[in-house]
């Protein structure tokens, strides 16, 4: 459920995908206090861009729309040294 590479200007980065459900946001929490980072959540992330919840672009807009929402690249999503994305993201 994990990855870990170089991020913006060769920081190193963790990153966490998953399923829906499966804790990468728990995970995230966790990992980013215990060592004194912030966490980026992507779904946080949509919603805040959207304004909306998931849950609401999804009865609005329905699924297509919604996974179409989410082909922002990553790096520009979650630039943080912890963060959650999504399985089969760009």
């Amino acid at each position: 459920m994990s990855a870990a590479g170089a991020g913006p200007a060769g920081r190193r980065q963790v990153v966490l995908v998953g399923l829906p459900g499966v804790g990468k946001a728990t995970v995230g929490t966790l990992l980013a206090r215990t060592c004194g980072l912030d966490f980026v959540d992507a779904d946080d992330r949509l919603e805040a861009r959207r304004g909306r919840t998931i849950a609401e672009t999804f009865a609005a807009d329905g699924e297509p729309a919604f996974r179409v929402s989410r082909r922002t690249p990553s790096s520009s999503c979650c630039p943080g040294p912890v963060s959650s994305r999504w399985a089969g993201e760009p």
